[in-house]
């Protein structure tokens, strides 16, 4: 079967380097990569030895507009799930060419990311994905759960979200 590697230095303590994905390239089989970097200037190097048809996926949700800039074909992301209206917006920005009005989407995600990093991210994100009606239960040790004292930050959290979607989506799932 066809694979995508994922590369994320920051967690793996690895770091792919293009002596290694050149010799991946050699297996027909390999067919691209997610890279969640700092730099973007991995994502278009590694894209660039793999070529056209070598799918590049962006890791780092803050940074979705610089990956697609930078040769990313699509994205993988953790905080899609919890405004996807709002990635979807992006992405059709940036397909139409419109790369003020996309960064303008991008900041507006970024501004979300950064209050979500101020609590336990993964609980954080199942309480929010449980907010749009999904509920993916709780989080596992070791991972932090919220405590009763997040409760106000997650509700003005998902207020902050809805007001995104109401501003940039064209339908709201709201």
């Amino acid at each position: 079967m066809p694979f995508i590697i994922y590369h994320i230095p920051a967690t793996t303590g690895f770091s792919l380097t293009k002596g290694l994905l050149a010799q991946l390239l050699d297996n027909p089989k390999f067919i691209g990569i997610k890279t969640t970097a700092a730099s973007t200037y991995e994502l278009q190097q590694f894209k660039a030895m793999g070529g056209e048809r070598f799918l590049m996926f962006n890791g780092p949700d803050e940074q979705y507009l610089a990956g697609r800039i930078m040769g990313a074909d699509a994205g993988i992301g953790g905080t899609y799930g919890i405004m996807p209206e709002l990635f979807v917006r992006l992405e059709k920005e940036y397909a139409a060419g419109r790369i003020e009005a996309a960064r303008e989407v991008q900041f507006c995600i970024n501004d979300i990311i950064a209050d979500l990093l101020a609590l336990p991210v993964y609980a954080a994100l199942k309480a929010l994905v449980r907010r749009r009606g999904v509920d993916c239960g709780e989080v596992r040790a070791p991972l932090p759960k919220l405590s009763s004292g997040h409760a106000e930050r997650i509700d003005a959290l998902h207020a902050k979200i809805e007001l995104a979607v109401r501003k940039f989506a064209s339908v709201s799932l709201l």
